[in-house]
């Protein structure tokens, strides 16, 4: 089971050992599954004014106060 991850036994133990340490009385596979779930769409290297327009087009299609979107265009440097 190990050998398509290139892990021997020893070093498997070795990070689920870490991992309960670690986590405490969190189950490894819940938080596996919860890591998994905050981190789909991540995208590394995007860049903050790209966020930030991002952000501003969200909140413009949840119909945000003017206000709030010129404080947010403010951020962004427009």
């Amino acid at each position: 089971m190990l050998e398509p991850f290139g892990l021997p036994l020893v070093g498997a133990v070795e990070v689920l050992v870490e991992c309960h340490r670690l986590l405490g009385v969190v189950p490894l596979l819940t938080a596996a599954r919860d890591y998994l779930a905050r981190s789909r769409g991540f995208e590394t290297g995007l860049m903050v004014p790209r966020a930030v327009g991002e952000l501003i087009e969200l909140k413009k299609q949840d119909r945000v106060s003017s206000q709030y979107i010129a404080s947010l265009t403010g951020i962004r440097g427009d």
